[in-house]
């Protein structure tokens, strides 16, 4: 698969409103950093790096620090302040205006993107078996809802299908994961091209909602069933696509 963009979301300010676990400024910060070295110097898969910050936080440090790293990313960094989600007790907001921030912000061109939350680093990323379908993400319980972690998808296909349901969930004080999931369904009813991630990405980092380590839920015997079905339902989906 060609190299893709990688839109790292972050929010180190935290508002007072959020019902979150990981609040602390400092704690967020450090956790972002530590990711953001592993993205720069443990993978080759992306080359471009858009590192985006909706707090307002000054960014100046981390990217003195990023450049003394020795590595060939094409990294960028991007803040700016996100009334609707400081104001806002759903991090949906912030979320979406991120992304499409990236998008616009961007030096170059945006054709297709992974999205991943800035404090968390896919440990197998190297493994995993990305493709060039329009969207690549995990649905999960009865496929009405995703990880959104992690995900892959066409700048166009996400503009026209996706951002629009996960908004309106936003709105609507629902989950975006639940409106991802039904913008992926609207985008497969207008002929997009969708695949699970195989295998299951393995999310190191901790949820800034619970505080629980992201794969506390999915111990190695609950990772390889799941890797088996997605295997099973990757192979097969592969002959539905030419370019499978």
């Amino acid at each position: 698969m060609n190299s893709k963009t990688l839109i790292l979301t972050s929010t180190i300010n935290i508002s007072p409103i959020k019902s979150l676990k990981i609040t602390n400024a400092e704690q967020r910060f450090c956790e972002y950093k530590k990711s953001l070295k592993k993205w720069l110097l443990n993978q080759n898969v992306f080359n471009k790096i858009i590192f985006v910050e909706n707090s307002g936080f000054n960014l100046d440090n981390l990217a003195q620090y990023v450049d003394n790293l020795v590595h060939e990313k094409e990294i960028q960094f991007v803040s700016f302040i996100s009334d609707d989600d400081s104001n806002n007790k759903d991090l949906g907001f912030g979320e979406l205006e991120s992304i499409d921030r990236a998008i616009n912000s961007s030096k170059s061109n945006i054709d297709y993107f992974f999205k991943c939350t800035g404090r968390v680093y896919i440990k197998n990323i190297t493994k995993l078996k990305l493709n060039n379908y329009d969207i690549q993400c995990n649905l999960n319980r009865n496929l009405v809802y995703t990880n959104s972690v992690f995900f892959g998808c066409s700048s166009d296909i996400y503009k026209k299908y996706l951002y629009p349901k996960m908004l309106e969930n936003v709105i609507n004080n629902n989950h975006i994961e639940q409106g991802l999931a039904m913008g992926i369904h609207n985008a497969i009813l207008n002929g997009a091209k969708w695949s699970p991630i195989y295998p299951i990405p393995y999310i190191d980092g901790y949820s800034g909602t619970k505080g629980n380590h992201y794969m506390k839920r999915y111990p190695a015997p609950i990772r390889l069933l799941i890797n088996l079905t997605n295997y099973i339902h990757y192979k097969d989906s592969k002959t539905s696509y030419k370019d499978g």
